[in-house]
């Protein structure tokens, strides 16, 4: 009986030590492992991270010397042909002033046209026998009277034909003396700074009118009036039975009522 129980006792303490031995293992394989996991934690290799992407500057052009200098003889042969023309310009245009200056040397109409007008606009004032006074607004630049060969200026002109006598009176003077005149109304009112006048016109207007070419308004025609084109050609009588032709022979564009 002793010996049994010794035998137990002798295999208990061997268990008991390999339970001791297994548990000192299980601990190291534990530290092991856990020793392993570290390490290989530890030894991974550190990535760094790429720093972000600048953009790249975008590259500089390269010039080419041969066709920076052929641009730059092509904006010069541009150049020259802009200059070229220019002169070509004045030339024709200083051959045209040359022209006309010589047909105004051998024509006396067209160096009379030419020359500078001395005045503005100009109101012409007619009245005659037995009729209401008239106005007209003209251009006061020179013309040619053809009937006396003389280049007279814009008032002159307008008074040629305003035949000197008892009722006839022709008065000019410049729309700038007369502002806001009212050359349509009948009668036409009197002029202020009055340039030329011609005829009597202090004698009163008291005889009735003779047989007469009547203009659109109803009155008879004077000489120098304006004409209609419709005229043209065409006799016309005044009240004073001078005769007229409607016709344009100062060459101003406009048919007038001139002497034959």
């Amino acid at each position: 009986m002793m010996k049994m129980v010794l035998s137990w006792c002798h295999r208990h303490k061997i268990l008991t030590g390999l339970a001791v031995l297994l548990l000192i293992g299980a601990i190291g394989n534990a530290t092991d492992g856990s020793k392993s996991t570290t390490s290989a934690t530890t030894d991974a290799p550190t990535v760094t991270p790429s720093p972000t992407s600048i953009a790249a500057a975008p590259p500089t052009p390269t010039v080419d010397p041969g066709a920076a200098a052929a641009a730059a003889k092509a904006r010069a042969g541009q150049d020259a042909a802009a200059k070229a023309r220019a002169g070509q310009d004045a030339a024709a245009k200083a051959a045209a002033d040359q022209a006309a200056a010589a047909k105004a040397s051998s024509d006396p109409a067209s160096a009379c046209f030419m020359r500078p007008a001395e005045y503005g606009d100009l109101i012409l004032r007619l009245s005659d026998l037995g009729v209401p006074p008239t106005a007209q607004v003209l251009g006061g630049g020179w013309a040619y009277n053809h009937d006396t060969d003389t280049c007279q200026n814009g008032p002159d002109f307008l008074l040629a034909g305003i035949a000197p006598g008892d009722g006839h009176c022709g008065q000019v003077a410049t729309a700038a003396s007369n502002p806001g005149y009212n050359a349509d109304a009948s009668p036409a009112p009197p002029l202020n700074g009055v340039l030329v006048s011609r005829g009597n016109c202090a004698a009163p207007v008291t005889s009735a009118p003779a047989s007469c070419t009547l203009t659109g308004s109803g009155t008879c025609i004077r000489g120098g009036e304006f004409c209609p084109s419709a005229e043209q050609d065409q006799p016309g009588t005044d009240a004073e039975a001078r005769s007229y032709i409607c016709q344009d022979k100062t060459h101003t564009g406009r048919d007038h009522w001139e002497s034959p």
